[in-house]
């Protein structure tokens, strides 16, 4: 979490980029092309209603009804709340 909000700050950028850009066995300049726009959401945003919270769940809920209509899977589940497991990111909230 600390690294994402290091990354959305703006203010280490020139700092991350060299080893995101490593890592990702890119150049630099195709590193900030790809990450210009992107940005981290926080733990906060990421448990609320709507990511993990939800709206994960119930976009999971749609996918899966779209298959049942085309005839791709006999039915869906009548939830998907069980598929999300947010124990580990509720634990790195109070890092």
């Amino acid at each position: 979490a600390d690294m994402n909000a290091m990354w959305n700050s703006g203010e280490n950028t020139a700092e991350m980029l060299p080893v995101i850009a490593k890592d990702s066995g890119m150049d630099e300049t195709s590193t900030a092309e790809t990450l210009a726009t992107f940005v981290f959401p926080s733990v906060e945003d990421q448990l609320s209603d709507k990511w993990l919270g939800g709206g994960s769940q119930a976009f999971m809920q749609g996918v899966a009804n779209v298959f049942v209509e085309a005839g791709s899977i006999d039915s869906a589940r009548d939830s998907y709340d069980a598929a999300v497991d947010v124990t580990a990111l509720t634990e790195a909230q109070g890092m």
